[in-house]
């Protein structure tokens, strides 16, 4: 049974030109797992949003859009809110009450629906999760991954038809993530709901999914299974091949098999013996015992008076010069050291030292400056544009930036209509234009794509030539593979761990690489896709020599 249908839909804002959906035809069978993927500012934000009648952007249309035969525009509100679920980026914008059983309750009850049906809707869809130690919390003690599933909860709740999920892991760290994939491919599976997601970060839902939607320049390129869209990225490699899993990467950018491996489980099964060699680590030179541009010692902070301790006797440097990458759950305290960093919160205890003068309580320093994790914090006007001026009369030094993120397009847009990425980008451009000596970034690569990623990575090294400083939040572990020298991992307040970044990533076992998972027992300090392309090429090469 067809549930969504997308017929030469094409969309654009009033009065803008190009359009920004051209001409999108597809549809979606009951019980489809489709991942639809993408660069960034390719429109499956936009195209997303279209297919969930109250989200929909005003502006010029052409085609149409059926749910379950009947055309969007003439479903009711009631049969929207059952028939069509969606999830978004970020699960505070969705919760709406202070209990967890509340907010699975809440949309039934807007509905109104009786006592009875409720309680077992209710009851099922949080047996089915898994939910009843956690069924009387309060969502404000809840981590990302267990918001975002009652997100998940309060929408089934509703029982629709078909879930729309834009970017639904991006503030997850990588166990809830897969947690949370795993949740949505059982919806799938057990009870038939039709999936249709949208990411960035593609390592669990590339895998679970049957089809793949590949939007490029506002049209359908691509309608597939996985595996024929790995071997077309083979045969004719575009910029997406940048953001799809490791294993995938590896297969297409190598002669390593003829056999696409979508996860570690199969790549194990098919990887090449290589040879071990030392690949060289000069990630600690002139850090590990280098000046300490930051320091901190016996940090102990916490959000409320009587509260408990969110970072408990935390001991941390920056080195001046480098990247240093900060990893771990949610929760676990990484955000809270930025901000106090920051001056944003204050410790309660502790010292914190700037280039090794201890810094009064209550002073924030000039030379430092933070991009929260959510970066509408950073906007106070109505356009892109005025944003960036804001911070700078220097018409060259705007245009560079404006180049530099990609944000040509979206100067005239307000801030808060743009998307994840788009919205990252223009935050990141924001703090570049102030030129501190200190960055602190809280998950920056959300929401960006593999492309703009790469050229992300060369503007932290120009960064870093010109005398600045990186400190890093992320659950983006290639990325901190391939970016940061040191690196260190936090669970529960405290720093457990840190060393560089081959030290750190070839001694974990979770909190590593694809490729490293995939190569370890022949050559653990294969981090990265590149690292394992060149084994497998330089074994190959050696061999027919």
């Amino acid at each position: 049974m067809e549930i969504l249908k997308v017929e030469n839909f094409s969309f654009k804002y009033p009065g803008e030109g190009p359009w920004i959906l051209n001409n999108v035809d597809f549809s979606l069978k009951e019980g489809e797992f489709v991942l639809l993927t993408g660069l960034s500012a390719s429109g499956k934000t936009t195209l997303l949003r279209q297919c969930k009648k109250p989200l929909a952007a005003f502006g010029d249309k052409k085609g149409r859009i059926f749910f379950q035969g009947k055309e969007l525009d003439q479903l009711t509100l009631r049969e929207d809110a059952q028939g069509i679920g969606f999830v978004q980026q970020d699960p505070q914008n969705q919760i709406v009450t202070d209990k967890v059983w509340h907010e699975l309750a809440f949309g039934l009850e807007s509905l109104g629906l009786d006592q009875e049906t409720m309680r077992l809707r209710v009851g099922e869809i949080a047996s089915f999760f898994g939910m009843e130690p956690w069924f009387l919390k309060k969502v404000r003690d809840l981590s990302g991954g267990q918001l975002q599933m009652v997100n998940l909860a309060s929408i089934l709740c509703m029982q629709p038809k078909l879930l729309l999920l834009d970017e639904p892991t991006a503030m997850l760290d990588p166990i809830a993530s897969l947690e949370f994939f795993q949740g949505l491919n059982r919806v799938c599976q057990e009870l038939g709901i039709t999936v249709l997601v949208s990411e960035h970060r593609l390592t669990e839902p590339y895998a679970l999914a049957k089809r793949i939607l590949f939007l490029q320049d506002g049209k359908i390129a691509f309608d597939g299974d996985p595996r024929s869209f790995a071997q077309e990225m083979k045969k004719n490699p575009q910029a997406i091949l940048e953001s799809l899993p490791s294993p995938v990467q590896i297969y297409a950018k190598s002669s390593w098999t003829d056999q696409v491996p979508l996860t570690v489980g199969e790549a194990l099964r098919s990887r090449p013996k290589i040879e071990r060699r030392d690949l060289g680590d000069q990630d600690r030179e002139g850090f590990a015992d280098g000046p300490s541009l930051l320091s901190m010692e016996k940090i102990y902070f916490r959000y409320q008076k009587e509260g408990p301790d969110v970072l408990k006797g935390v001991n941390f440097d920056l080195k001046k010069g480098e990247i240093h990458a900060i990893l771990g759950g949610n929760g676990a305290g990484k955000s809270s050291l930025l901000k106090v960093i920051a001056g944003v919160e204050e410790a309660h205890r502790g010292k914190i030292f700037h280039e090794g003068v201890r810094r009064k309580p209550g002073t924030r320093p000039e030379d430092l400056a933070l991009v929260p994790q959510h970066p509408k914090a950073l906007f106070v006007y109505k356009r892109a544009r005025e944003e960036l001026e804001e911070m700078t009369q220097d018409q060259e030094a705007l245009k560079k930036v404006i180049e530099d993120f990609d944000l040509g397009g979206i100067l005239d847009h307000h801030p808060f209509d743009l998307s994840g990425g788009e919205m990252e980008r223009l935050a990141l451009a924001k703090i570049f234009l102030k030129r501190p000596k200190i960055l602190l970034l809280d998950e920056p690569t959300k929401g960006m794509d593999g492309d703009f990623k790469l050229k992300f990575k060369g503007l932290l090294r120009d960064y870093l030539q010109e005398g600045g400083s990186v400190l890093m939040v992320s659950h983006d572990v290639e990325f901190c593979a391939e970016t940061a020298h040191r690196c260190s991992l936090f669970f529960n307040g405290e720093c457990i761990s840190q060393g560089s970044r081959r030290e750190f990533f070839s001694g974990n076992h979770f909190y590593t690489t694809a490729a490293n998972k995939i190569f370890r027992k022949e050559n653990p300090n294969i981090l990265t896709v590149e690292d394992a392309v060149e084994a497998i090429n330089f074994d190959q090469e050696r061999e027919r020599i």
